[in-house]
């Protein structure tokens, strides 16, 4: 990506907050134009003060030059202090955007590439990006203005050493092509091996039980050396191109400089400029290299500016989830025994020929039934059968590449997330808790509710014991992931939530099975109350529940092998009969 394309690609950025990027750029010019004029004032105080001996001038030319430099230090302060403002803004914008995009991709991207590459792109990324926007870039623009505004000055003074800044400037520009390529890969290297190394370091967090237990210190350290090695590498000879560049134009410009009182030597000496002149001249030599050689060192930012911001346009094309986008359904035509419209609007969810896979693999395969609205649905299986796949697919939350689902009378396609959120009530096996009070987690499933409403919810999915327990109850602070909880506090939490919100359509995947057998019947009796009327869809261990569905699927490689009643599936399919046999003995339960 060249600069021009990554300033265009970055535009919304730079056009937002004006009056802060405008007056930031205000200071900036008065930076420079207070501080351009002071090898102006110096001269003439050496050539009129101290060559000349007007003593008299001397005050005022020197509290003159105070005044400007006061007035630098301000426009200064005021410039760096507006672009930081803006750095910090800016690198939360992107978050954000970024944030908004990870939430509307399919769930199967995030759970595949894991959070190493999301945290690059929130953190390595988005601050690169920012910073280059309102650091580097307006360095590079206050350089290039500086340079512009000294050459101008110096051709006034002597345009035989304004040729020369000019042939210098041209010469110098030269230096960073010939490491462009090589800084650009070891920078790309660089920011590849940050993102596997944060990936693993989340892993090695996540993971501090197994690795202590299994006794794995010395692995996960050899693991780690081997990662690092490459950073190491890519780091170090990114530094030394970056540090060589910069050290050969550094040496130009020492010969510059040189050639520059050799050749203004030679004028004073003829008498063809002034002492005063020929400092100043020097000074506005130095104010047009210095830049360039800023911008060279500025390039390494530049480059992994450039990285980021392919990496964050790379991210932004990944295509959102159908429920994100507005497209009409396209496989209502070519449904295969689809009901007609007056059957479809009695029922809350169908599914015709479903096919779903990944990687090659088939998970879901020619899948078909209908859920009236009001009934309970039960899924049966063995474990890696599908039932998981088949409940993220109703939710929308993974692709497929063939079939239809319609949720009240509606293709799954045409209804927006925000639609099927409402409508669906979800409590899946593994329950995500946030960072805060057993309050705010519970009140997610519905952010008005009342207090009197969220304690009443947790009452019912069996946590009043518990809480009432707590010194601060219901406003106790949760730990990351809710660490202090046992798995069955856990899923009540996740139980309460759904309580609070009441959908219309409930999903329960192994929703009670960290729950004890007691405890199970009692909030499963609480969820049956709370939806009576409405429709379940569950995977259960529990044989009560599945006794008393009104329908009951029997899954088996991803293909629906047996649906019916309890008795009849008791009577007619193989599977289910199995399942039964096997576990008839060991406390009523169905394995699923």
């Amino acid at each position: 990506m060249s600069l021009y394309t990554m300033i265009k690609a970055i535009k919304p950025l730079i056009v937002s907050r004006p009056r802060h990027r405008i007056a930031g750029f205000a200071c900036m010019l008065g930076d420079l134009g207070f501080s351009l004029i002071q090898p102006l004032i110096f001269a003439r105080f050496i050539d009129r003060v101290l060559i000349q001996g007007h003593h008299n001038e001397m005050w005022p030319l020197l509290i003159l030059s105070l005044v400007l430099a006061a007035a630098s230090a301000g426009s200064s302060v005021g410039r760096w202090s507006l672009f930081s403002y803006l750095d910090i803004r800016n690198t939360l914008d992107i978050r954000e955007t970024l944030t908004r995009h990870i939430r509307q991709i399919p769930i199967r991207h995030i759970e595949k590439d894991g959070s190493g590459r999301y945290l690059a792109l929130l953190g390595f990324d988005s601050a690169s990006l920012s910073f280059f926007l309102n650091k580097t870039l307006v360095d590079m623009i206050s350089h290039i203005l500086m340079m512009a505004m000294a050459l101008g000055i110096l051709c006034l003074m002597d345009w035989r050493l304004a040729l020369m800044a000019g042939v210098s400037t041209v010469l110098i520009m030269t230096v960073p092509r010939i490491f462009r390529s090589l800084i650009r890969r070891y920078a790309e290297q660089v920011r590849n091996h940050n993102e596997t190394i944060g990936g693993h370091l989340v892993e090695c967090i996540d993971g501090s039980k197994e690795i202590r237990l299994f006794g794995l210190e010395h692995w996960e350290e050899e693991r780690n050396r081997q990662m690092y090695k490459g950073l190491v590498s890519s780091s170090t000879k990114e530094t030394l191109f970056r540090s060589s560049m910069n050290s050969v134009s550094s040496l130009i410009i020492s010969v510059i400089i040189v050639l520059t009182y050799y050749m203004g030597g030679r004028q004073v000496i003829g008498e063809s400029i002034t002492i005063g002149v020929l400092i100043a001249s020097i000074s506005y030599l130095n104010n047009v290299l210095n830049p360039i050689r800023a911008i060279a060192d500025s390039y390494g930012d530049i480059r992994k500016a450039e990285v980021a911001s392919d990496r964050i346009a790379e991210f932004l094309k990944t295509p959102p989830e159908k429920s994100f986008t507005s497209q009409p359904p396209a496989q209502n035509t070519e449904m295969i025994q689809a009901p007609a419209a007056a059957e479809v609007e009695m029922d809350a969810v169908q599914v015709w020929d479903l096919h779903v896979a990944s990687e090659g693999k088939v998970i879901l395969d020619e899948v078909r039934f209908r859920i009236p609205k009001g009934q309970t649905a039960a899924f049966v299986g063995r474990s890696g059968s599908g039932k998981t796949t088949l409940f993220k697919a109703v939710l929308g939350l993974v692709d497929r590449q063939a079939g239809e689902i319609i949720v009240d009378g509606s293709s799954l396609d045409s209804i927006s997330r925000s639609e099927i959120n409402a409508r669906f009530g979800v409590v899946f096996q593994d329950t995500f808790l946030f960072k805060g009070t057993l309050f705010e987690n519970i009140a997610i499933g519905n952010l008005n509710a009342t207090e009197e409403e969220v304690y009443e919810a947790a009452c019912s999915a069996n946590l009043k014991e518990f809480m009432d327990q707590l010194p601060q109850g219901i406003h106790t602070p949760v730990d990351y992931k809710g660490a202090q909880l046992s798995g069955g506090q856990r899923q009540r939490i996740a139980i309460a939530r759904v309580l609070l919100k009441k959908p219309d359509i409930l999903v329960l995947d192994e929703p009670t099975s960290s729950l004890d057998n007691i405890t199970e019947e009692e909030v499963l009796r609480e969820l049956r109350s709370m939806m009576k009327g409405k429709t379940i869809l569950v995977a259960t261990h529990l044989l009560d529940t599945i006794r008393n569905a009104d329908q009951i699927f029997v899954l088996d490689s991803g293909k629906i092998v047996g649906q019916g009643t309890h008795e009849e599936l008791g009577r007619h399919c193989e599977l289910y009969q199995s399942l039964l046999a096997a576990h008839d003995d060991e406390s009523q339960a169905v394995p699923v």
